[in-house]
């Protein structure tokens, strides 16, 4: 599938609200853009993929977690779930006087 083609397909499932084509197309552009060199928009691609797969509960979020790791993109969990490591993150941390 070209550039083009995934472009309408994406335009396609995100009107169809269709989360799984969108993870699966997101992914196939990652590996296109990878396969011709272009990092930075593989990445901008699998990170699309890996959100919507988190959204959904899909069990494909490990595997683009794990590429996005490895591309230095995110950090490995500690095993203990999604949220577990948002206190790592400063952005991520409540103010503990804060009643949210």
């Amino acid at each position: 599938m070209g550039r083009g083609s995934i472009d309408a397909a994406l335009l396609d499932a995100h009107a169809r609200h269709d989360h799984a084509a969108l993870v699966s197309l997101y992914a196939q552009a990652a590996d296109m853009f990878e396969e011709s060199g272009e990092e930075d928009a593989a990445c901008f691609y699998l990170t699309h993929a890996y959100v919507f797969a988190l959204e959904q509960g899909l069990p494909q979020q490990a595997g683009l977690h794990a590429r996005l790791c490895a591309k230095g993109r995110d950090r490995p969990r500690d095993g203990q779930g999604i949220g577990s490591a948002a206190p790592s993150y400063p952005w991520a941390r409540r103010p503990h006087h804060l009643p949210w």
